[in-house]
């Protein structure tokens, strides 16, 4: 009966972040109260070449089933915030964060009424030739949604703030813990990180801190992290065709290694992102909804 007791009282608390996981050949499923997920329309192997609506699909079950027991992207965003984006160009069109994922977000939002301004940014390592798709994308977003305002932000060019971590700082080279960032990143409501699978949405905070070769990426990634930590974060390859979404960046990205074959507790930087208390890093700890990490896992070996 003690047994018993401790397990109801655990569960009514239920702290363990939920995380959509969907790989494009997601069919459906049953959660353990019975309630049934829906499958993709088109599901598709991992390897497949998908169309934009199959990406879409998988965006949409992600987000929907990625989040807290208060609910996810839809709950995490108010009708008044101002919301930036940041997403992952590392070098041109090379491991760069999908548009079409940005432009999905953007108008899941937009068509909710769910904030007022969306702010777009990154260091563009190739000028025009990164921004041209996305300036494409808030163009026509513009004109569709014309009480809300979209834009485009580059790193390079935002007027800077030069900030000391609160609390501790990871980055031992960097004891002080002083960084230069925009102040975007401090003045926006909330934060969105969206990066490919490989790069994960914590260190996608890396550039936030300017163009330089990082001696302690992973310790200064956490630092920057701290400035403004994601409100909603999401991770999306093409072939192999995954989408991982959560309301916790550090859980999303445990998810994302094992689903490389990683062993997520032993990352570096996630570690210290549970040491600074931003989240998980043990994927076995972790509510996955959707796909079955093991099944992912097994699909890709």
């Amino acid at each position: 009966m003690q047994t018993r007791e401790w397990v109801t009282a655990t569960a009514s608390r239920d702290t363990a972040p939920r995380v959509g996981l969907i790989p494009s050949f997601f069919a459906g499923a049953e959660e353990m109260d019975g309630k049934k997920i829906r499958g993709l329309v088109k599901p598709a192997p991992l390897d497949a070449e998908i169309t934009g609506a199959q990406l879409e699909d998988m965006l949409r079950l992600a987000v929907e089933l990625g989040g807290g027991r208060r609910g996810g992207l839809a709950t995490a965003i108010g009708r008044e915030d101002w919301v930036v984006l940041k997403v992952h160009v590392p070098v041109c069109g090379e491991g760069a964060t999908d548009v079409r994922m940005a432009a999905f977000v953007l108008r899941y939002l937009a068509e909710r009424r769910l904030g007022k301004r969306f702010t777009v940014v990154e260091h563009s390592p190739c000028g025009e030739a990164m921004w041209a798709p996305y300036r494409a994308v808030v163009l026509r977003l513009e004109k569709e949604f014309r009480a809300m305002r979209f834009e485009l932000v580059d790193l390079n060019e935002a007027p800077r703030l030069r900030m000391p971590v609160e609390g501790r700082v990871m980055a031992k080279r960097n004891a002080e813990g002083i960084y230069d960032i925009p102040r975007v990143l401090r003045e926006c409501d909330k934060v969105i990180s969206i990066a490919p699978l490989a790069a994960g949405t914590v260190m996608n905070y890396l550039s936030f801190g300017g163009r330089r070769e990082w001696e302690e990426p992973g310790e200064s990634a956490v630092d920057l992290y701290s400035f403004h930590p994601a409100d909603y974060a999401i991770l999306g390859s093409l072939r192999p065709n995954v989408v991982i979404a959560g309301t916790n960046g550090p859980a999303v990205d445990a998810v994302g290694a094992a689903v490389r074959g990683v062993e997520s507790t032993s990352v570096r930087h996630l570690e210290l992102a549970v040491q600074r208390g931003y989240g998980l890093n043990d994927a076995s700890a972790i509510w996955t909804r959707g796909a079955e990490l093991e099944e992912v896992k097994a699909t890709l070996r």
